[in-house]
């Protein structure tokens, strides 16, 4: 019976030194979860990304309580099931919505889940009535950034309702239509004022689209008379006259559009704060007279620290892509075709240390790369490769050489494979394998794990 009541009494001792162990730990944590929310915010900027904030979240409720600003900072709903799911539960949680907390808000509502994955027809309609819903409720009136990414235009209600409800909205987005492939001179998009982001495109490719039943034929007969140059409306010009402190401007007309914008009146403008420039397949007209006009219109941009040359038609003398590249002193980023440099070396852009190429690139092509050696800071490198011809194992190491020798401090590399590709040669030089596309090393001991 002593035994048994000792016994008792050394299980109950361990049992309060852990219970006391447990409840000093809780207060450890509660200290941490207590920080104030400016300092939480600093933490949340060495994060790798939006997942490990919401695994951060999910450590305690009032840590995520904290957190939710965070959370719904910037909400990107890349399909059309993700915009139905999202929308339907800000529309049902109106009272405390967390929609209220959304700063930048980006639709892509007739994208698939997956490719492959989706059969029925998305209703852009519902989702542009939602948004409509939840703003004029006032459940978005936190709102900075709105993108619409879909195959139609939204209705003029959507930009009408956005701007009078939504105070700190200073950057939007939207595409083209696809089956009007026209801008409408008279919408509500272009009674927007003092923009800091604005972006304007066509979707990349028809193909992409999977409810196109259209025989392929027909898809490109609106490629026929693609240089005749549409104008951009009066309005349109207005509403970026009328927004000086621009930072980030896209015009893309690439692909399912018939007819290249003409760019003409854009580029006399002046925007000192301009520090993100995208263009796509745009009309500057063919006579070499309007090609100085858009590189004064570069020099004129000081501070651009990113440019992308999204087109497909950069060869092609009627397209703005065409155009050398000014010096600009801050231009940190390229993206576009290696032909745009071709002018172009440190001296020019002292900067720009990371490049993401838009060619395809094989191993009969390698020598173009060449141009890597005027940019020996390179950082950053991302490009296409095409491996097709079924080249040699040496014709591959000789690719990687002109890629990577000229590249002394190159830290990050992003391949992209239209097919599979070895390259062991971890003794003195590097491993590479289309099945890892992205590696922090230009040079690695050993090779890939399959």
């Amino acid at each position: 019976m002593a035994t048994s009541s000792a016994t008792s009494s050394r299980l109950f001792s361990a049992f309060k030194g852990k219970k006391k162990k447990q409840n000093r730990n809780a207060n450890e944590h509660n200290h941490v979860f207590a920080l104030p929310y400016d300092v939480l915010v600093q933490i949340i900027a060495f994060l790798p990304d939006s997942d490990a904030l919401l695994k951060l979240s999910l450590l305690s409720r009032s840590l995520r309580e904290t957190l939710l600003p965070a959370l719904y900072n910037c909400v990107d709903l890349r399909s059309s099931a993700s915009c139905r799911a999202a929308l339907t539960f800000f529309l049902q949680n109106p009272t405390g919505s967390s929609a209220s907390l959304i700063r930048s808000l980006t639709l892509r509502p007739s994208n698939p889940e997956r490719w492959g994955g989706a059969t029925d027809k998305p209703d852009e309609q519902w989702v542009a009535a939602a948004i409509e819903q939840l703003a004029t409720a006032g459940h978005l009136n936190a709102l900075h950034t709105f993108v619409w990414d879909g195959w139609e235009s939204p209705p003029e209600s959507l930009w009408l309702a956005l701007r009078l409800n939504c105070p700190y909205l200073r950057s939007i987005g939207t595409s083209v239509g696809l089956n009007s492939q026209k801008i409408d001179p008279e919408s509500s998009l272009f009674d927007f004022r003092d923009l800091r982001g604005f972006s304007l495109g066509t979707l990349f490719s028809v193909l992409s689209n999977p409810f196109n039943r259209q025989p392929v034929t027909q898809k490109y007969v609106r490629w026929k008379n693609l240089f005749t140059g549409q104008a951009l409306p009066d309005r349109f010009w207005q509403m970026l006259i009328h927004s000086p402190n621009l930072e980030d401007l896209k015009l893309d007309g690439s692909c399912a559009i018939s007819q290249l914008w003409d760019i003409r009146r854009v580029l006399t403008g002046r925007w000192p704060r301009l520090h993100t420039l995208s263009i796509g397949d745009l009309s500057a007209q063919s006579t070499d007279t309007d090609f100085p006009s858009a590189t004064t219109f570069l020099r004129a941009q000081p501070l651009i620290t990113s440019i992308s040359f999204t087109g497909g038609l950069s060869a092609h003398t009627n397209s703005i892509s065409a155009l050398p590249l000014a010096p600009l002193p801050n231009l940190r980023t390229f993206v576009g075709k290696v032909i745009q440099l071709k002018d172009a070396s440190s001296t020019l852009l002292p900067c720009l240390t990371e490049f993401r190429f838009t060619d395809h690139f094989g191993t009969r092509s390698s020598s173009s790369l060449s141009i890597l050696t005027r940019f020996y800071k390179t950082t950053r490198l991302e490009l296409y490769v095409n491996f097709l011809d079924a080249p040699t194992e040496t014709d591959i190491e000789t690719f990687f050489r002109h890629l990577l020798v000229p590249c002394p401090i190159l830290r990050h590399l992003r391949i992209n494979a239209t097919s599979p590709f070895n390259l062991v040669r971890p003794a003195n030089y590097l491993v590479i394998s289309s099945t890892s596309t992205e590696r922090r090393n230009r040079k690695c001991s050993s090779p890939p794990s399959n």
